[in-house]
């Protein structure tokens, strides 16, 4: 699909031959391209691929292009729809918007300090500003909040910060990044995007904050050892009851982000450990002392409801001509706990842009985080469907 300023192609194959999957996805790709010459995409494929062959081969067919992406936990794409093991790709041709890519390693002993080295890969010496910045980061290794803040320390907080995590199909043994031609463990890959861009993002869960909002009182990096000054994990039992022992995954906190003047903007922490005897609670990132919290909960139907809020937020105040393209990056615990009704979020995703009369080709994974503005701030989500509509200005 094209306009003047930007033309995307969305491809996807569930082969289980590297060779013949991505030889199907560069063929697709092409036919939409027509005789436009990408410059830039996102990959995310399965953990069971030959990857090295698959950037290879993209690299063969259009030289110099600017590639990031990642293992994922699930794919969907208007291509094909939604997908659990399969090549994902979407690219771009543009005479008004540029792309640069860099990479760093090193995330797990320092994520701050990778993630300013993979900007610093990616932004060189160019005196632009950038008008975001997509990142896919080792899912497994990475200090989110260190990730974020380090891009920040670099651009500033105004830049929006948009992407997910690589996963590994719930097995939390290994996931691998793609920059360019290579393939990576324990870093951060980085797309800068220059030019006018404009985008809008909507994030939707599902989960229901319910009680009063609390401050945390005590942790230690991604530990929670009190909230309210009572021990963390009794705060969730007396809530919950003994199911947030086998089921704490379901239940996680709402972080109320400081600054936000609605004070209804939130993002989620999901609960990755507890532990009765300590009283502690293992979030799937830091959590500082001071920060404000609830409870959730959710019933798994309204799982799905956080999808079409997330797309309705996106598209409610675009204005003007259709978005060149939807990016949806949903959270790996959502297709867990959805089931055999996972297919539904992306079916519920196209039917909500249906209904508000919109069309676009739509690409996007399933990760161990999601990564969108929220409240004025860059945020690290978990649990959450994240949307983001974007169209070359």
């Amino acid at each position: 699909m094209s306009n003047s300023n930007l033309t995307v192609a969305v491809a996807q194959s569930d082969d289980v031959d590297t060779e013949d999957a991505i030889a199907e996805v560069l063929a697709a790709c092409e036919v939409q391209l027509g005789a436009d010459i990408p410059s830039a995409g996102l990959l995310f494929a399965a953990i069971d691929y030959e990857h090295e062959e698959m950037l290879t081969a993209i690299q063969a067919r259009w030289p110099g292009i600017q590639i990031i992406g990642g293992t994922s936990d699930g794919e969907l794409a208007s291509a094909q729809g939604y997908l659990e093991d399969s090549i994902t790709l979407v690219v771009f041709a543009s005479e008004t918007l540029r792309f640069s890519a860099g990479m760093a390693t090193g995330t797990s002993e320092d994520s701050r300090a990778a993630a300013i080295r993979a900007a610093e890969a990616a932004h060189g010496e160019s005196d632009e500003v950038p008008a975001m910045c997509w990142i896919t980061p080792d899912g497994l290794k990475s200090n989110m909040t260190e990730v974020l803040a380090g891009l920040q320390d670099r651009f500033g907080a105004s830049m929006p910060v948009l992407g997910g995590t690589a996963g590994d199909h719930w097995e939390f043994e290994r996931c691998f990044q793609f920059c360019n031609g290579e393939v990576f463990q324990d870093g951060i890959p980085v797309l800068m995007v220059y030019g006018a861009v404009d985008f809008s993002v909507g994030v939707g869960s599902g989960w229901t904050p319910v009680g009063d909002k609390m401050l945390v009182t005590a942790s230690e990096g991604n530990v929670v050892q009190s909230i309210d000054g009572r021990r963390a994990f009794d705060v969730f039992k007396d809530q919950f009851g003994d199911m947030v022992r086998d089921a704490f995954g379901e239940y996680p906190l709402a972080v109320y982000p400081p600054g936000d003047t609605s004070g209804e903007a939130h993002y989620l922490r999901a609960v990755y450990s507890v532990d009765e005897e300590a009283g502690t609670v293992g979030l799937g990132a830091e959590l500082p002392v001071g920060a404000t919290v609830r409870l959730c909960n959710v019933e798994r139907p309204r799982i799905l409801d956080g999808a079409r809020l997330s797309i309705e937020d996106a598209l409610g105040t675009w204005q003007g001509d259709n978005p060149d393209l939807i990016v949806v990056v949903s959270c790996a615990a959502r297709k867990w706990l959805l089931g055999e009704h996972a297919p539904a979020e992306y079916e519920l995703l196209q039917e909500t842009m249906a209904t508000l009369g919109v069309s676009a080709p739509m690409v996007g994974f399933y990760s161990f985080g999601e990564i969108a503005p929220l409240g004025g701030s860059n945020q690290f989500h978990n649990e959450t469907c994240v949307s983001i509509a974007l169209r070359a200005a």
